[in-house]
């Protein structure tokens, strides 16, 4: 096992596509670890640094204190599982498994054994050893690559979407079972993915990225319940968090013409005439066919069933607020109805740079670059 040191990396495609700018971070011994955001934001192109697939322009890459940014991907000590799995078709499972021994110059016997152990662990045993990728399924391919990368024994753990090409059911299972398997191991492991419910049921802390930089670091409870920033609150969740603009009169929240209590978290922060973006998920916000206390009323345009709750679309003045409301109080189209955000989960944040009321103001030297960037 080894903790994970990125300096300052940096990485610009021909064409001036800038993946990576000027990247700090820290992954510690033994920690889950996701990298999250969506297309485009750069967490593959980290990923195949840390791998050693793409060479950075300038930074560091330290694992274990060592400095490794520019060996070959052989001399890391990584294994990685891609997005296709990467098995080698004419390969039998044992031999995909075992094939990073025979690369170490590991004896016959021994492979075949280790392939078998692990294997067992995997739940890839008997007749299944001997056949071949094609003759599985996607689950089968896919505990075959997790298999192979766990007999090389590395000290990190890398994984590009490596559930993606599951169906729904199948990933929540793989889900479930690739995090005990890490516990298990204990190896430091990051972990790539688009999909936020990936990286908040899985990982000990995650990075949300955006064109090359990390707009939150923290854990996934932090990252939903106190989105650091727009990008973060708007990307995060099943249900995306409205995002309100408002403006401090007579010491409350004004929205659509409307009044809201201002909360305590909030209060000193903010002065009289302040324009501000008030963030509330809906699960956090109150619906009532009668008056609420500080509450915003307006009418049902959109009804969506999410299971065992709903997703209500409220018109506001000009605004569009979402609310879910558990299956037996589902409201009507054309309803009026009254919405009260939960005070304690009432977040807001800075037009002008999209940041949390409170936090330190985002220079201009330091904010996202706008410019092309690739996975």
């Amino acid at each position: 096992m080894a903790d994970l040191e990125i300096r300052g990396l940096t990485k610009i495609f021909p064409g001036g596509m800038r993946a990576l700018d000027g990247l700090d971070l820290q992954i510690k011994d033994g920690e889950f670890f996701a990298l999250l955001g969506p297309s485009g934001c750069g967490k593959t192109t980290l990923l195949r640094s840390i791998a050693g697939l793409e060479t950075p322009n300038s930074g560091q890459i330290l694992i274990g204190g060592r400095d490794v940014t520019r060996l070959p991907p052989a001399a890391r000590d990584v294994a990685m599982v891609f997005q296709d799995y990467a098995l080698y078709p004419h390969m039998t499972v044992a031999d995909n498994i075992a094939y990073p021994l025979k690369v170490r110059r590991v004896g016959r016997k021994e492979r075949r054994e280790t392939a078998e152990s692990v294997g067992r662990s995997l739940q890839i045993q008997g007749a299944m050893l001997d056949r071949r990728p094609g003759q599985l399924s996607g689950g089968q391919q896919q505990r075959v690559a997790l298999a192979r990368a766990i007999a090389y024994r590395p000290h990190v753990f890398l994984f590009d979407e490596p559930l993606s090409n599951l169906d729904a059911r199948l990933r929540l299972e793989a889900r479930t079972f690739l995090k005990q398997l890490q516990r298990e191991l204990g190896v430091t492991t990051v972990y790539v993915t688009h999909d936020q419910a990936e990286a908040l049921a899985l990982a000990d802390r995650m990075a949300v990225m955006d064109q090359g930089r990390i707009r939150q670091l923290d854990t996934p409870s932090n990252c939903f319940l106190r989105p650091a920033n727009t990008f973060v609150a708007a990307f995060i969740g099943s249900t995306p968090m409205n995002l309100l603009p408002a403006t401090v009169q007579d010491g409350k929240f004004e929205v659509a013409g409307q009044k809201v209590m201002i909360p305590e978290t909030i209060r000193a922060q903010v002065s009289a005439g302040d324009t501000v973006i008030l963030g509330v998920r809906p699960e956090y916000v109150s619906v009532s066919p009668t008056e609420l206390p500080d509450s915003l009323t307006g009418t049902v345009r959109v009804l969506e069933n999410l299971g065992v709750d709903s997703l209500v679309t409220i018109v506001v003045g000009d605004l569009r607020v979402q609310a879910t409301v558990p299956e037996e109080r589902v409201p009507a189209v054309g309803d009026r109805i009254w919405l009260a955000p939960d005070q304690r989960r009432l977040l807001a944040y800075r037009q002008d740079d999209g940041e949390q009321v409170g936090a330190p103001t985002v220079a201009q030297s330091d904010a996202p670059a706008r410019v092309p960037s690739a996975e």
